[in-house]
């Protein structure tokens, strides 16, 4: 056994790279073989997408495209404006590196996965910039850089990478194309402006979150509710089954336990719905029974509750005293939003009122039949 002197001084000792590849599940979570649509590998590429999707939106860019080789090795290319030159080797090895960089994007899924990560967890790794009419390619093998090149090109300003995932950590993986095209149908409802392909197949969406919900849930898209703002998108209906069925992301990044997004939006339904019914009439349970939902917002610097980022914890919309609550900016769209749309729509109105006063009402009558 290492005594304490030994592991500080290995502590001390280790890169990032070393310290990634020794604990990679620490940094990325499940590795196992691309059998399930939430191993690691799947994360890496939803990773990069992550990172490069803000840059892309500010530079008002809306175009990815993605290539799988052999169903081992992934491509991707953007169209945004391109890392500078200076700063490829450290923003794929130096995860400190990395956040510095990160600070100059204001909306960021934070400490997702960093290329860093991917990078040390690929047994081949390239990244190529394209930047005003020069472009810069560095290759690196299990995170150890092999090659840098620099020349004069006149391709398009952007950036490419691929990688290949190292299979002495990952076994004999596979990546399985139904659930990349699953994850890329997610990825464009969430960011509507945004147009990916796949191996030439093109995703985007017009609809958005609504889209997203229709497919997940099954339900009429004619009966789903759809509000989109600055920074937030929300959507909603009611279905045949029991309980609820609820979807949450934050900056793209699917938080599948919610957080506190997630309790914000069944809070401002909940609102809304008691303008219109007195609360000592119904209760949640009426109100969601039946209820299938999603929402997507954009927060500066999140702060999430555990490593994989499944759910949000952050209080506020961004850093720093005087930020709105995400509790206050979400009902409060939520519940100015369905006021308004209970008071125009009849339909809305016998969807969602008439459905929860039938359901209050059947509680109470089976209540007092077992009395």
């Amino acid at each position: 056994m290492e005594s304490k002197s030994e592991l500080q001084e290995t502590k001390a000792v280790m890169s990032d790279i070393e310290h990634i590849r020794l604990r990679p599940s620490m940094y990325i979570g499940w590795l196992c073989y691309g059998s399930r649509n939430d191993d690691a590998i799947y994360a890496m590429l939803r990773g990069w997408l992550c990172c490069i999707t803000d840059e892309l939106r500010m530079g008002l860019r809306d175009r990815i495209d993605i290539n799988i080789v052999d169903s081992h090795t992934v491509s991707i290319r953007d169209y945004g404006c391109g890392i500078p030159y200076n700063d490829i080797v450290m923003k794929v090895t130096d995860l400190r590196y990395f956040n510095e960089y990160l600070k100059r994007i204001p909306k960021r899924t934070e400490g997702i996965v960093y290329p860093v990560i991917i990078n040390a967890l690929s047994s081949s790794f390239k990244i190529c910039c394209f930047r005003d009419g020069v472009s810069r390619t560095v290759e690196f093998e299990r995170g150890s850089l092999v090659s840098d090149t620099t020349e004069e090109t006149c391709i398009d300003d952007g950036t490419y990478i691929s990688f290949t995932p190292d299979e002495a950590l990952f076994g004999s993986y596979c990546f399985h194309a139904e659930y990349i095209e699953s994850m890329l149908h997610d990825y464009s409802c969430l960011n509507s402006w945004l147009t990916i392909t796949l191996n030439g197949e093109r995703f985007c969406s017009d609809d958005g979150l609504k889209e997203l919900l229709q497919s997940r849930s099954a339900a009429d898209a004619d009966s789903i509710i759809h509000f989109k703002g600055d920074d937030i998108e929300i959507a909603f209906t009611y279905t045949d089954k029991c309980g609820e069925e609820c979807y949450s992301f934050v900056n793209g990044w699917e938080t599948k336990r919610g957080g506190t997004h997630l309790k914000a939006f069944k809070e401002g339904v909940a609102l809304a719905i008691n303008e219109f019914i007195p609360t000592n009439s119904i209760k949640r349970s009426d109100i969601f029974n039946g209820f299938a939902g999603a929402i997507s917002i954009w927060v500066e610097k999140p702060v999430f509750v555990e490593q994989m980022q499944y759910e949000l914890g952050s209080i506020t919309i961004a850093p720093g005293h005087g930020s709105m609550t995400i509790k206050n900016f979400v009902t409060c769209f939520i519940k100015k939003r369905l006021c308004t749309l209970l008071k125009q729509s009849s339909s809305a109105r016998s969807m969602i009122l008439e459905r929860v006063i039938a359901l209050a009402q059947e509680r109470k009558r089976l209540r007092s039949l077992d009395e």
